[in-house]
Order: C-alpha cells, then sequence, then structure tokens
C-alpha cells in the first residue's frame, strides 16, 4: 500500500491546441501598437522641436499640416514593420525618387518650352 492518491481525472486540464490564425492576428496587433506607440512618440518630438525653433503650432492650418504629417512618419514606420497603411497607395502611385542632378520629364518640357519663349 503506498500514501500518493492519484489525481482526480476529472481536474485533469487538457492542453487547448495552439490556433495559428489567433496567434498571426495577435503578433500583427502588437507590431501595430508598438508601430503606432513609436509614431507617436516620434510625432511628439518633433512637435516639440518645432515649437523650440519658434514655428506657430496654434495655427489652424499648422495643425492640418501637422496631423498629415505625423500620419505619413505613421505610413513610414508601418511599411518599414511591413504593416499596411493608407497612404502607402498614394505614396506609391504619386511619389517618384529621381536620381540626385536628373530632372523630370514634365519640368524638362516645361524649362525647354520656358528657354524656346524667351529666345524666340
Amino acid at each position: 500500500m503506498t500514501n500518493v492518491f492519484s489525481f482526480p481525472k476529472d481536474k485533469i486540464v487538457r492542453e487547448v491546441p495552439i490556433n495559428i490564425e489567433e496567434v498571426e492576428k495577435v503578433k500583427e496587433k502588437g507590431k501595430q501598437n508598438y508601430a503606432d506607440g513609436m509614431s507617436e512618440e516620434i510625432a511628439a518630438s518633433l512637435l516639440v522641436e518645432l515649437e523650440n525653433f519658434g514655428v506657430d503650432t496654434a495655427r489652424t492650418d499648422f495643425n492640418k499640416d501637422f496631423v498629415f504629417l505625423a500620419d505619413v512618419i505613421k505610413c513610414l514606420i508601418y511599411r518599414n514593420m511591413d504593416l499596411s497603411h493608407g497612404l502607402q497607395t498614394f505614396i506609391d502611385e504619386n511619389v517618384i525618387i529621381m536620381p540626385s542632378g536628373s530632372v523630370p520629364p514634365e519640368v524638362e518640357d516645361e524649362l525647354l518650352n520656358d528657354n524656346d519663349e524667351t529666345n524666340g
């Protein structure tokens, strides 16, 4: 005879199977929360620096511009962390990075037309 009792079988907790989709959702939400916190901290620091340089932050038009700027900062961080942001498509469709010293074709045409008018 032994002094050890068996644990009641009805009290044994079985492991819950891991739902990979739920784990991925939680990871994505964690990345998004981290990105949001980072972008908010950067925007707050930038606002302080702008005030230190004498920018009038009380203007209504400043607020509009700053909200847009803060969203662009968030977009940059989201893209860097492989998260989707609404401004990414707009930026991809409307921003062109030109090599240093090169002129976009539209600007070159405009410069040539202006030069023709001054010489003609």
